[in-house]
């Protein structure tokens, strides 16, 4: 089989040179007549460790232009090109869409061509963008979005053994054997178009702050004379909470009475020792703006009456120390005297309502509510089976908090998800 790739860049290159290791006939697209020529004179202009000796081993399978006339009868055609940030941090996609003109016009002797896109963006930009712009195409594209997951350095290993295999597809029934051969991945995620797109940001922002925060945290711990090896070695070993998904599923703001109260001491800390800590210092305000996003969803309903399960500022407990729901209620409370008051049902376990000192209607069972319920906030107390029967029975706008406090199925990925309860 022959393919063709779309920009020599780091990523590009790296791949043309892996795929004739393979044993595919590439056939690389550059714009950039010095590249060309250093190519053709079997040079590279990149270094990475191992591609030096396959770019030579698999030469006869390797062919480069910068006509893109060249891949006329490619089955396959990978693209690669960059796109940098713009110095407002906008992504700069011309030299993506230049591709996309050519491709447009491209003829070819197959009916079809499978056009796999890994050059990063921004989510929503294939669908909305590309698609809709090679509806018209002279040829017939099966478009999948591919992000790559190349670590400079490490870019030959990562290529034959990623971390992570993701393809994103327009109809999620569509599956290509041999993508699996491509991409070197024997599990590989199925997605949608846009949460391919996305996955590339989140990992590298994630890595990002792990960087950010594992140097704020160990500046600050060498101020106060902690031997950091044995800190982070003793961190790394807790493959339960510290290097898991632990504490990573979306849901609602924490709360409690350990994690504001250590993130605040740490920030005490670091104004004492004069060790400004970005990451950490913001960690809080995060916190509240979480908060703060759900008051003004719930303010643009504008409830007379609701109902919220869960009070505690998590499952499983009856602990109501710092419980972001709690301050959810405050917020959404009318502090002008002039304005109605909400009234706020709250549900819960009898040992939770016990200990409210406000003025809430504490309900043990939803049948006991006497007013019409406008909107159903599920936070940290899962309804019971009799709570379930009267959901059904009363349609109503719903705000799921945490994803795992109902037994309805949420389709939408929104942390906070609402909608019409239609049972």
């Amino acid at each position: 089989m022959k393919i063709g790739i779309l920009g020599l860049g780091n990523v590009g290159l790296v791949s043309a040179i892996c795929l004739a290791e393979k044993g595919y006939r590439v056939i690389g697209i550059e714009v950039s007549r010095e590249k060309l020529n250093l190519l053709k004179k079997r040079r590279l202009y990149i270094h990475e460790d191992g591609l030096t000796e396959l770019f030579k081993k698999n030469i006869q399978k390797l062919t480069f232009n910068h006509d893109i006339g060249a891949l006329k009868d490619v089955e396959t055609i990978i693209v690669c090109v960059g796109t940098p940030s713009r110095s407002d941090g906008s992504v700069e996609l011309h030299q993506l869409f230049s591709c996309m003109k050519e491709l447009k016009n491209l003829k070819t002797k197959h009916r079809s061509i499978t056009l796999i896109i890994r050059s990063t963006l921004p989510p929503g930009t294939t669908r909305k963008k590309i698609i809709p712009f090679l509806k018209d195409s002279k040829t017939k594209f099966n478009i999948f979005y591919c992000p790559e997951f190349l670590r400079e350095g490490n870019a030959v290993h990562d290529f034959f053994r990623p971390s992570l295999g993701v393809v994103g597809v327009e109809n999620e029934k569509t599956e290509i054997k041999y993508l699996f051969d491509l991409i070197n991945h024997d599990s590989i995620h199925f997605t949608t178009i846009e949460t391919a797109e996305m996955i590339k940001y989140v990992n590298n922002s994630f890595h990002a702050l792990k960087v950010a925060y594992s140097n704020e945290i160990a500046t600050l711990a060498g101020k106060l004379n902690v031997n950091i090896d044995d800190l982070f070695n003793i961190f790394f070993s807790d493959t339960t909470l510290n290097i898991s998904n632990a504490y990573l599923n979306p849901g609602f703001a924490f709360g409690g009475p350990c994690l504001t109260k250590e993130l605040k001491a740490l920030n005490y800390i670091s104004i004492r020792e004069k060790v400004r800590l970005p990451v950490l210092e913001n960690i809080l305000e995060s916190n509240f703006e979480h908060i703060q996003r759900a008051v003004r969803l719930i303010e643009d309903l504008k409830p007379k009456n609701i109902l919220c399960f869960g009070v505690a500022f998590k499952h499983g407990t009856d602990d109501l120390r710092d419980s972001p729901i709690l301050k959810l209620i405050e917020y959404i409370q009318p502090r002008s005297s002039y304005l109605s008051k909400i009234r706020i049902h709250l549900r819960d376990k009898d040992s939770v309502l016990r200990k409210l000192k406000n003025n809430y209607i504490a309900v043990k069972k939803c049948s006991e509510i006497k007013h019409k319920i406008d909107l159903v906030i599920f936070a940290s107390y899962a309804p019971t089976e009799e709570d379930e029967i009267w959901l059904k029975k009363h349609k109503t706008k719903q705000l799921v908090l945490y994803p795992n406090s109902t037994k309805k199925k949420i389709k939408d990925s929104n942390i906070f998800n609402l909608q019409i309860n239609k049972a």
